[in-house]
Parts: structure tokens; C-alpha cells; sequence
């Protein structure tokens, strides 16, 4: 194990950590939360557009405004309801089978934080070139829950198509024409620095 998956262990034991803490009702209100302000927000934001049109003459601010209005409100709301429902479990007290549960979803949802973030570094930047990439031995588990969300989030609402990932046929060929081109160009270079010295 390299630097990045003790990296990778120390953010999933955190989420894990604070879901203790927290217990599972409470994170699983929170996520539903979250969740019921996305799909209602998604569902809903084009007809409450249209009530804003005598508000707002320009249509993509005006369906910005009513998808991010919804989203705000729905999250408010289930806001508020965690909170009063957190309290009565206050007064309760939290279970040992609830602060057990909390754990194992705060480790899944930290899980699914460092994949999605996997998937972006891999998805928008040439980190996966990098040689620590490839030495990880978290990364490539990562990298499968992270394209089977994407997989499985695109049955609920439509996502972009990933870029096609990058044999290693391919990276290897890429990178020895740059090697190439690299060293042409330092041939280059002190070729004509060999002459301007020469002429002078």
C-alpha cells in the first residue's frame, strides 16, 4: 500500500466515524433528504419555470432559478424534519444496533465519495498517467463501484457517457511519441545551438 490508499482508508474511516456518531436514521434521513430534493427538483423545475415567466424573461436563468428554488426548498424541509426527528432520538438514545448500522453506512458512503472522486480524476484529468496511479491497490477497486453507480444512476436520470478508458497499448504508445518527439526536439535545439555557436 502506497500514500493515496492510506489516504483513501483515512476519508472512508471518517465517514464512517461521523455516521457513528450521528447513527443510521439520522444519515439515511439525511440522504433520503438529499435524494427527494434531486428527483423532485428534476421532475418539477419546467413547469415552475413557466410560472416565472412574466418574472424573468431569460429561459435558462428562469428554469436555473426553479430548478435550484425546488431543490432548496425540498432540502430545507427534509431539513428540518431530520432535525425534529433527531431530537426524539436524542431523548431516546441512540442503540447500539443503530450507532453499529451508522457505521456501516457512513463506511459505504465513504466508499462512494472516493469512487466518484476517482471517476472524475479519471474521467477530466491525466492523474491516472501518473506512476503512484497505477501502483494503488485501492484505486482499481474504486474505479469498479464507481462505474457501477455511474451505470446504475443512469437507469434514474440521463448522464453523460463516460470517455472510453484508455488501453495500455495505447498509453504506452502515447507515451513513447512523446518520448520521441522530446528527444527530436532536444536534437533539434542543440543542433542549432551547436551552429550559432559555430557561426559566431
Amino acid at each position: 500500500m502506497i500514500w493515496v490508499d492510506w489516504a483513501i482508508l483515512a476519508i472512508i474511516s471518517l465517514s464512517a466515524l461521523i455516521s457513528v456518531m450521528r447513527g443510521f436514521v439520522r444519515e439515511a434521513l439525511s440522504l433520503a433528504g438529499w435524494i427527494a430534493a434531486f428527483l423532485l427538483a428534476k421532475a418539477f423545475y419546467e413547469p415552475v419555470a413557466e410560472l416565472l415567466i412574466d418574472h424573468i424573461d431569460t429561459n435558462s436563468i428562469r428554469l436555473g432559478v426553479a430548478w435550484v428554488g425546488i431543490f432548496v426548498i425540498v432540502l430545507f424541509i427534509a431539513g428540518v424534519a431530520n432535525y425534529l426527528i433527531g431530537k426524539m432520538i436524542d431523548k431516546a438514545g441512540l442503540s447500539g444496533t443503530d450507532r453499529f448500522l451508522g457505521m456501516g453506512f457512513g463506511a459505504l458512503r465513504g466508499v462512494l465519495i472516493v469512487a466518484l472522486i476517482v471517476l472524475g480524476l479519471k474521467q477530466f484529468t491525466p492523474v491516472p498517467k501518473d506512476e503512484w496511479w497505477g501502483k494503488s491497490a485501492m484505486i482499481p477497486h474504486m474505479e469498479l463501484v464507481a462505474e457501477w453507480f455511474y451505470d446504475k444512476l443512469g437507469d434514474v436520470v440521463d448522464v453523460p457517457e463516460l470517455k472510453p478508458e484508455e488501453t495500455k497499448q495505447e498509453a504506452v504508445k502515447a507515451t513513447l511519441e512523446k518520448q520521441i518527439q522530446d528527444a527530436v526536439i532536444n536534437e533539434i535545439t542543440e543542433k542549432a545551438s551547436d551552429k550559432d555557436g559555430s557561426d559566431q
